[in-house]
């Protein structure tokens, strides 16, 4: 079984053929890489690594990163599995918000003020700014358009069509 397992908090990335590690010449040895930054290279490291790409490659890691390792193993007819990572804490948020009140409660005045305060209730919430910025007629209004999958701002696009 070839194995992969990918940490992206620690930008870690352990593969082994059939129980063991690859060999220190592997090119599967991609060191503190993001997974994004050598995946596409995967149909060759297979092809080197095995001299075939009929294999299934078990990937354990988050969702996310399975659906990268997957597009590109799919283009290449390497079939692939999914481990799902566990993500660690159940409810990220109240641990974070636990920390918070802890640092609040502790020994450094400057991180009690009414500002960190302000800045922490910022952060958590769902709303947030997003500036586009661009010369003209770059696109900045048909990105809007497209995000909000609604017509809020005119596009030269629209304007040149009527």
């Amino acid at each position: 079984m070839q194995f992969i397992k990918y940490n992206p908090y620690r930008l870690q990335t352990e593969v082994t053929i059939d129980g063991s590690p690859v060999k220190q010449n592997s090119k599967f040895n991609v060191g503190e890489k993001r997974l994004q930054e050598w995946i596409n290279k995967l149909p060759e490291y297979v092809r080197e690594e095995f001299n075939t790409r009929d294999v299934e490659i078990v990937f354990y890691g988050t969702k996310l990163d399975y659906e990268d390792l997957k597009e590109i193993a799919d283009e290449a007819n390497i079939k692939t599995k999914y481990l799902p990572a566990k993500e660690g804490m159940e409810n990220k948020e109240a641990a974070i918000q636990a920390v918070f009140e802890k640092i609040q409660k502790g020994p450094f005045d400057a991180l009690k003020s009414s500002k960190v305060t302000r800045d922490f209730e910022k952060a958590k919430n769902n709303e947030f700014e997003v500036n586009v910025v661009a010369t003209m007629s770059l696109g900045k209004s048909t990105l809007i358009n497209s995000l909000m999958r609604q017509k809020l701002m005119p596009t030269a696009l629209l304007n040149h069509l009527i």
